[in-house]
């Protein structure tokens, strides 16, 4: 019961941020200007109510009548440019109005000062999927709330069972993590719950009792570990007492062992997490303070990660491959609600791709997104309860292209919107029913829309030409190395090394430039294994493909078909050195 409710809390958040960015976020591909300061934001909009054009008149009706909007939820007002800077000065502002000041090329202020990125302490090392909520901040705003029960009563039920493990009300909660790693059988959830003052499970035994039923507590490295089924707990002593971790007992030994590994009193600061190379590069440039942050691999959700995508969401599975395609391996989604519904997307730009003209293409793309809306809502039979709703997506889509604003920043591709206060749960819910609907029986596809490609298999992302080059590394990190790069699962039978002698762990140099992956690949395995016992197969599991790195011995044993490729020598210049 906790570890469903605890993936569903993460899960449902997840769906709507995922959701509001495939609906209105495609980037593009592009060559990656080296790392560079932060440039300073543009201007911020002054908020005020509802929108005037730059000399003060009243602006034009964005929406339909307000006769023919939808009962379920106010609609999104439009937010007209104001003058650029060097234009006439923007006059007094007057009651009721929203002014924005534009600066060209660069992405709006945020709603509020910067603050630091979020440290991720105790999330399971290696994850790849996250969900950060700030539940006490959230729910003290009225878009807040509307934005959670836009996400659905399960949402709502599992933030319930999220205080509940800590003996709280959601009010009194800071901060909610959860991430997603793979593991052997599957996908392996962690999450640690902050309280704004200590939490009443830290120094009560009857409160503990209560949340998490009978458990006695075992001592671990001068922790106390207090094990169940399914999932044990766990209060940093380092924490004071406003941190719970919650996840399976294996998951939370390592994490116990890692802090003693910290030393006492040994604080860091900044980030406390073990992530792939990109997503600590975006980790870093995140604020912290934002209501809803989704971080992770879009590499990783088509891969090990793809059960995530499960139902309606599975139809999200060619969106997000689009979405992210040209190599992007770490992107994050922050929500934000107050005087206005803030949205910002931050992508790690490719190694050959500049974060300006990433953001530029991404800001060319939005402006194509209503009318791609528009077709995909005509082909469906919404059930009438939320058909308006629905059909106003589009119209929805164009206030916000007219509003996006984008730039780079260093090794990111930063994209951002201010829209009035309700924006938020009108776009969630909407694409929260329009994911719900199935297509029209009679429907005929859009004049000009084409279908979508096949996903690419394994054999033809080995196909890719790539460049993967080190000093020095491991068998290990230089498999997760270009499995980043391909999309491509990629899992080391390290039982069937063993039984070889072959460890993991030998480091060897690597300088591969414009090579086929699966070519760079061999190289790879090569340098593991000079006397060739290396090899890899390709596997169907559940209508999906993975490549397995094992030995020509087990594979034989196993009756494993060995790639054809592996009876022919590597091409001269690659061979081990």
């Amino acid at each position: 019961r906790l570890s469903l409710a605890l993936g569903g809390l993460g899960l449902l958040l997840a769906t709507v941020a995922t959701v509001a960015g495939v609906i209105w976020l495609r980037p593009g591909a592009g060559p990656r200007e080296p790392a560079a300061p932060r440039v300073k934001r543009g201007d911020e909009p002054v908020r005020e109510g509802t929108a005037t054009d730059a000399t003060g008149n009243g602006a034009k009706p964005a929406l339909p009548p307000a006769d023919s909007r939808p009962a379920e939820a106010p609609a999104v007002a439009a937010i007209p440019p104001a003058p650029t800077p060097g234009d006439a000065a923007v006059p007094a502002r007057r009651e009721g109005t929203i002014v924005l000041a534009d600066t060209p090329g660069l992405p709006w202020a945020p709603p509020n000062p910067p603050g630091p990125p979020p440290s991720l302490a105790h999330l399971p090392p290696g994850t790849q999927l996250a969900v950060l909520v700030r539940p006490a901040a959230l729910l003290a705003t009225e878009e807040g709330k509307l934005f959670l029960r836009a996400i659905g009563a399960d949402a709502e039920r599992a933030l319930a069972e999220a205080a509940r493990l800590a003996g709280c009300r959601p009010e009194q909660l800071d901060v909610v993590q959860v991430g997603w790693r793979a593991a052997d059988d599957g996908l392996e959830l962690g999450a640690v719950v902050w309280g704004t003052a200590t939490l009443p499970v830290a120094g009560d035994g009857a409160a503990r009792t209560a949340a998490w039923g009978e458990r006695e507590g075992s001592e671990r490295s001068g922790e106390t570990v207090y094990r169940g089924s399914p999932l044990a707990c766990w209060l940093p002593r380092r924490h004071g007492g406003r941190a719970l971790v919650v996840g399976p007992a294996a998951l939370v030994d390592e994490l116990v062992a890692a802090e003693a590994e910290r030393g006492a009193g040994d604080d860091p600061g900044g980030i406390e997490a073990s992530l792939p190379r990109d997503l600590e590069t975006l980790v870093g440039t995140l604020d912290g303070g934002r209501h809803v942050t989704l971080l992770g691999s879009p590499a990783w959700l088509e891969s090990d990660g793809s059960a995530l995508l499960a139902g309606p969401l599975a139809r999200l599975g060619g969106a997000l491959a689009e979405l992210f395609a040209g190599g992007i391996r770490a992107a994050a989604l922050g929500l934000h609600f107050g005087d206005t519904s803030y949205a910002e997307l931050d992508v790690v730009a490719p190694a050959d791709v500049p974060s300006a003209r990433l953001a530029a293409t991404l800001a060319t793309r939005i402006a194509a997104l209503p009318a791609t809306a528009e077709a995909s809502c005509n082909a469906l039979d919404p059930h009438p309860f939320g058909r308006r709703l629905v059909m106003r997506l589009p119209r929805m889509l164009e206030v916000l292209a007219e509003n996006v604003r984008a730039g780079g920043e260093g090794p990111v591709a930063v994209v951002n919107c201010h829209l009035p206060p309700h924006a938020a749960h009108n776009l969630a819910l909407a694409a929260e029913l329009a994911l719900a609907q199935t297509p029209g029986s009679g429907a005929a596809p859009a004049a000009g829309a084409r279908a979508a490609p096949p996903a690419a298999g394994i054999r033809d992302k080995l196909a890719k030409r790539i460049s993967l080059s080190f000093p020095r590394d491991t068998l290990e990190r230089s498999i997760q190395l270009l499995a980043e790069e391909t999309g491509v699962p990629i899992e080391i039978r390290g039982s069937d090394l063993q039984l070889e002698g072959i460890t993991k762990n030998q480091s060897f140099a690597l300088f591969e430039r414009d090579k086929a992956a699966e070519e760079i690949l061999r190289v790879i395995l090569a340098r593991s294994n000079p006397d060739g016992k290396l090899v890899y197969v390709i596997r169907t599991r559940d209508g999906g493909e993975s490549l397995e790195i094992t030995t020509r011995a087990a594979a034989g044993k196993r009756g494993d078909p060995i790639p054809p490729v592996f009876d022919s020598p590597l091409p001269p210049g690659d061979s081990p050195k």
